[in-house]
This record gives C-alpha cells, structure tokens and sequence, in this order.
C-alpha cells in the first residue's frame, strides 16, 4: 500500500461491520480493493479455517477470483480484513505470522468483551513489525 492512511467510506465501513455481525461468533474475512489508500471495493470472503471462532483462513480460489475482479476494475489490492468477534482490533500472534502481503493495510473490526460496538484499527505487518494505520471514514 502506497499511502500511509487508508480511506474508507462510511457504506463500507458499515458493509465490513455487517459481515462481522452476520457471521458471529466466527471470524469473517474480505479483500479491499482501492488506489493510493482509497477504498473503492469491499469484497466478503468466505473463512474456511478448521478454527474460525478464532482464525481466519481465506479460501484460495476465493481469494484469487476476488484478486483478479480487483485488478480488472483498475484497483490494486490494498487492504485484507477480518474480524475479531469477541477481542479487540489488535493483531493476533497468529494474524502476525500468517501475514503475507507486506504492501497492504490489515484491518480488524473487533468488538471486545464481546459487545455488540465494533473498533476498526488498520495495521502494516512487514517481516513481524506491526504498526498502526490511520483510518479516515469519509461521508462517501
């Protein structure tokens, strides 16, 4: 990811926040496709991890069909998200490990204590170094 921000309108905060809810108390996951930070697409995917209370996995196939819809509307990909249904917005040990795109944001709708209130945080993961990103949630 190019900008150190990511843009996100406020639709699609709310499409991220749905999916969380809708697939609780598993961990959802999707793709963010946009350009230089801006959020233009969100893309649900389906968690296909063994553990999803607590993991997420993205399914390959899902994952590259997402990837090329991305590319063919002129986006790049520029964000993966997922959900922590009953945690904070913080990276896991495992989120941190399994990260493989160093160029994108990481952003987790968390909802701690299991309330029903989400937290979005957006974060780089390179080489196990995780660092907060801002988010701007814009009107449109």
């Amino acid at each position: 990811m190019k900008a150190m921000r990511l843009i996100v309108t406020l639709a699609q905060r709310q499409q991220m926040i749905d999916h969380a809810l809708q697939g609780a108390p598993n961990e959802v996951c999707g793709l963010i496709g946009g350009w230089d930070g801006a959020a233009h697409q969100i893309i649900t995917l389906p968690n296909i991890a063994p553990t999803p209370r607590v993991r997420y996995l993205i399914d390959p196939q899902a994952f590259l069909n997402a990837y090329y819809q991305i590319e063919r509307t002129g986006d790049e990909l520029i964000g993966i998200y997922h959900s922590h249904p009953a945690g904070a917005p913080i990276p896991s040990a495992a989120d941190i490990a399994e990260a493989t795109w160093p160029d994108v944001a990481y952003v987790i709708i968390g909802f701690p204590n299991a309330s029903q209130t989400p937290q979005i945080a957006a974060w780089s993961i390179r080489r196990d170094v995780v660092t907060p990103i801002g988010i701007d949630f814009n009107p449109s």
